[in-house]
């Protein structure tokens, strides 16, 4: 489900042209990670048969996330995570995570906001940047 948030950030990612697709990943031949280094990634269908994504852009997935309890796909992304369907047993990172449907059996850390389209199921949810108050806290530890 495509919210006008998920549209305007998936358009905003397709925009910037600096993507790199990701191709098809056969169940025979799953891949271990993909590394989109600087350049957004760009996923269309459904993500599987992965094991970790990253990107120092952006991730978009014009699908869904599809991976199991023994082996979760990990996305870690700079900025945006994207997924314009649901998230079964996923691991994202990013500064924004949008999700247009529901998450199962998942976990979700952003600085910045994680925004979920229907419901979440058996998942975690962290938000908020505390690099600062944890340097804090470290030196305040240290003076003691």
């Amino acid at each position: 489900m495509d919210t006008p948030e998920i549209q305007g950030a998936s358009d905003s990612i397709l925009r910037r042209r600096r993507l790199t697709e990701l191709p098809v990943i056969s169940p025979d031949a799953p891949l271990e990670m993909f590394d989109g280094e600087d350049r957004d990634v760009l996923v269309q269908g459904d993500l599987a048969f992965l094991h970790v994504v990253r990107s120092e852009g952006s991730v978009l997935i014009q699908g869904s996330i599809r991976g199991s309890a023994a082996q979760p796909i990990r996305v870690e992304a700079t900025r945006d995570v994207v997924v314009t369907g649901a998230v079964h047993y996923g691991q994202l990172t990013g500064k924004r995570i949008l999700i247009g449907g529901r998450i199962c059996h998942s976990q979700h850390t952003s600085s910045q906001s994680v925004s979920i389209g229907s419901t979440l199921e058996t998942g975690r949810v962290v938000t908020g940047a505390y690099e600062n108050d944890q340097r804090r806290i470290e030196s305040c530890r240290l003076t003691l």
